[in-house]
């Protein structure tokens, strides 16, 4: 990999890992690190959103951080 890709890889893993703990916050900040390593990063452009909208409005205590479409 190059050395890009590498640094969005690792900063994209730890938000992955934040994110999965329910710490949108700090989760954010690495998916913005990924990004700015790695501006075209869908995946974490992705989750950074998701990030914003379950800091917005947190999700049930149940949470098991799988997104269900509810539209067809």
């Amino acid at each position: 990999l190059s050395e890009v890709k590498r640094a969005v890889l690792e900063h994209y893993e730890q938000g992955l890992a934040a994110f999965r703990r329910r710490d949108f916050v700090l989760a954010q900040e690495y998916f913005n690190a990924a990004l700015e390593a790695g501006p075209a990063d869908r995946p974490s452009a992705l989750y950074l959103e998701r990030c914003v909208e379950l800091t917005i409005t947190p999700p049930p205590a149940d949470w098991d951080f799988v997104e269900r479409r509810q539209i067809k």
